[in-house]
């Protein structure tokens, strides 16, 4: 098993534009400020107590990166410039957020954090036609020496497939697995989207094999009560409605 959890941001910071590593000594001392961060959250004051099941990256098995970022093409360590289409789009899904009932957010939860298995067929069969599209996309995998590759498209047209920092179904990306040492994995992955993005881009991370023992599903567990409040706040509202409903009935 083999652990995502980074404090490694994605996108370069503004601050270290022209610094695409740290020194040793930079590494540590970043990655201590984060887990000090992690470790002074008040979990009263946030929907979730991450704390409660080794859900800190740090307590999981998070180790320092010299990287900057986790982005490593473009080489400024930054997302490539949205295309005028993809602006358009997330204009539009942001307008249309701010008009949908907060409750309904309980349905989209739901579905980005399912569980799910990817099946990698490795025996050489050709993908399949555009027609036919999953969740997760079609992916076909092989072997380049000592590097597991693995390419995926016929993502659905529906979020939240793919819905990846905002790309559509026309996604294709492309993973490569290599094992650079007895606990260490490199992960690295290259998204292309011409409907989102003006260029592909490409990132990677180093990740540290983990005992079974020690991971948890730490997308969501029993402390959020984030969800609760969604759902109280929705009742009130709806007993609110019918109240003054009611007081209009009465008027008539």
């Amino acid at each position: 098993m083999w652990h995502l959890a980074t404090y490694t941001a994605l996108q370069r910071p503004p601050e270290l534009a022209n610094k695409p590593f740290y020194t040793e000594e930079e590494a540590i001392a970043a990655f201590k400020r984060a887990v000090e961060a992690d470790a002074e959250v008040d979990p009263r004051t946030v929907h979730y107590d991450w704390k409660e099941y080794s859900m800190d990256a740090w307590q999981g098995g998070a180790r320092p990166n010299l990287r900057t970022s986790l982005i490593v093409d473009p080489a400024d360590g930054r997302l490539p410039p949205l295309t005028e289409q993809a602006k358009e789009r997330l204009a539009a899904r942001a307008a249309a957020a701010k008009r949908r009932d907060p409750a309904a957010g309980i349905l989209t939860f739901g579905n980005f954090l399912s569980t799910y298995v990817r099946i990698i067929p490795l025996d050489g069969r050709p993908p399949l036609p555009s027609s036919i599209r999953h969740w997760w996309g079609d992916a076909r995998g092989r072997w380049e020496d000592n590097t597991l590759v693995v390419e995926t498209a016929n993502f659905k047209d529906r979020a939240p497939a793919p819905n990846m920092y905002g790309s559509t179904d026309a996604l294709r990306m492309v993973e490569r697995f290599t094992r650079i040492g007895p606990n260490t994995l490199r992960y690295e992955y290259r998204l292309e989207d011409p409907t989102t993005w003006t260029r592909p881009w490409s990132a990677e991370a180093n990740l540290p094999r983990v005992e079974p023992m020690v991971m948890y599903e730490f997308a969501c567990h029993e402390q959020n009560y984030g969800i609760i409040n969604v759902v109280r706040g929705t009742q009130i509202r709806e007993r609110e409605a019918a109240a003054a409903a009611r007081a209009q009935a009465r008027a008539r």
